[in-house]
């Protein structure tokens, strides 16, 4: 019994310094560094000069930058004798500069767009009469058109209860009408964008011996019409695009007739457009019919004048590179590994609380042995 207790006590004396030699011996000769105090990577610092005289120049430190290509060998020639002559006897030499870096483009696309810059105007001349009469009695900037069945005649209204705006206004009188369908009316042809929405506003009267449309059974009306290929014929023009002017029929005794309004708007299907407004007589009975046009309107866009635009759009996913003249790149030093990294051992808690306690057992395991050996 005493033997097995000697045994025992002998195994964990040899354990514990089986360890501690295992520990000092990979510390010592298996461990990088090992053995070695750890030393801190520092900056030397430089030792301390003299300061400079006043005839010594001083030594500026200055970054080494290193270049995106190889340093270019620029050979410069100087004048015989003069301040860049580095030998005796004058001869040019090469002096290397280094080519900074540069920034490199981004890919970029350049798009040229024609422009049309529009604006909201009056595309109608003498619309409200004002700019006088030709000798005809058509409005200056109109042309006239009627047909041969009835005396068809153009003259300007003087008297203000038959003029809308200003001073002047158009009109057309039909009389005699023997024959059904007499018309006598004025057209103008205008410049207009395709695609662009135009408002035509018309003001007028329709005056005749009936007074009424009832008693005249619709038969002095007024029409409008648009061609939108911006041609001069107005009997190209189809019945059905006709629109007539939904006013009362007043009579030629009225003292103070009063003037209805028509107002639309559409859309410009091609660069010209020909308004043709047009007074009628429906019946042949052979009366007089007065028709007076006043203030006419056609509004929209238009062309002002073309520009020519150039956009440089930048390639999808380009990134620029610093530019010329930019921060310069400066080599710096690598980070420091390996020694530094590893864990020292004597330095850890959990070793030494480790054999701490195996000091325990052994010493707990050696007092019992002693006391009852």
């Amino acid at each position: 019994m005493q033997n097995k207790r000697r045994l025992i006590l002998i195994i964990l004396i040899a354990l514990v310094l089986l360890c501690l030699v295992g520990v000092v011996t990979y510390n010592t000769f298996f461990r990088p560094g090992g053995g070695q105090p750890q030393i801190a990577q520092e900056q030397a610092t430089p030792a301390p000069t003299e300061p400079p005289s006043a005839e010594e120049p001083t030594a500026t430190p200055t970054q080494v930058v290193e270049p995106t290509q190889e340093p270019t060998a620029v050979p410069t020639l100087a004048a015989a004798g003069g301040a860049n002559d580095n030998t005796s006897g004058g001869q040019p030499t090469d002096t290397p500069t280094t080519t900074p870096p540069t920034a490199t483009p981004l890919p970029v696309t350049q798009i040229v767009e024609t422009v049309v810059i529009t604006e909201m105007g009056e595309l109608l001349q003498n619309g409200g009469f004002e700019r006088g009469f030709a000798d005809n009695g058509v409005g200056t900037g109109w042309e006239a058109f009627s047909t041969d069945g009835a005396a068809v005649n153009f003259s300007a209204e003087s008297a203000g209860v038959f003029i809308h705006g200003g001073q002047a206004a158009q009109r057309i009188s039909i009389d005699k009408a023997f024959q059904p369908d007499q018309y006598g009316g004025i057209y103008q042809t205008v410049e207009v964008l395709p695609g662009e929405v135009y408002t035509l506003t018309v003001y007028g009267q329709i005056r005749s011996g009936f007074g009424n449309v009832d008693a005249s059974s619709y038969g002095y009306r007024m029409q409008a019409a648009l061609d939108q290929s911006g041609g001069a014929n107005w009997q190209t023009i189809t019945p059905t695009a006709w629109i007539e002017l939904p006013w009362p029929e007043q009579s030629l005794d009225e003292a103070a007739p009063a003037f209805s309004e028509f107002s639309t708007q559409f859309v410009a299907e091609s660069e010209q457009l020909t308004l043709f407004v047009r007074a009628w007589n429906k019946w042949p009975d052979g009366n007089l019919g007065e028709y007076t046009l006043d203030d006419l309107s056609l509004v929209g866009p238009t062309a002002v004048r073309t520009e020519t635009v150039v956009k440089t759009v930048t390639a999808p996913g380009a990134q620029a590179t610093a530019p010329a003249g930019g921060e310069e790149m400066i080599d710096k030093p690598l980070p420091t590994t390996g020694y530094g990294d590893d864990t020292n051992l004597f330095a850890d808690a959990r070793f030494w609380g480790a054999l701490l306690v195996l000091l325990l057992l052994t010493g707990g395991a050696f007092y019992r042995a002693r006391w009852r050996w």
